[in-house]
């Protein structure tokens, strides 16, 4: 179980250690998330995570495995985010405890 708060870097959905210090690369966490736990709401811009909602800068908890690029093997599409993003770690979100 981890807990972080939600940002963007480079237009890409992300987690930082501290919404107080500056997003960088080794203190934010591309955020990966389950489909069948998670839902964007375009009308309020906000993430529902279990039907509840979150916006950037909300501390979010998930229970989660951080993995580093390219030593993550999980989709194409993910691979392809590293670059646009500019992050080399992940932050693979399921549901909270």
């Amino acid at each position: 179980m981890g807990s972080g708060y939600l940002t963007v870097v480079n237009n890409c959905l992300a987690i930082s250690r501290d919404s107080k210090e500056v997003t960088t690369k080794n203190n934010t966490y591309l955020l990966v998330l389950a489909d069948t736990f998670f839902a964007w709401d375009a009308d309020t811009g906000t993430r529902k995570f279990e039907e509840k909602p979150y916006k950037i800068g909300d501390e979010l908890y998930l229970s989660s495995t951080v993995f580093v690029y390219p030593n993550a093997n999980i989709t194409d599409q993910i691979k392809a985010n590293w670059i646009d993003c500019g992050l080399d770690k992940g932050w693979l979100g399921g549901s909270t405890g």
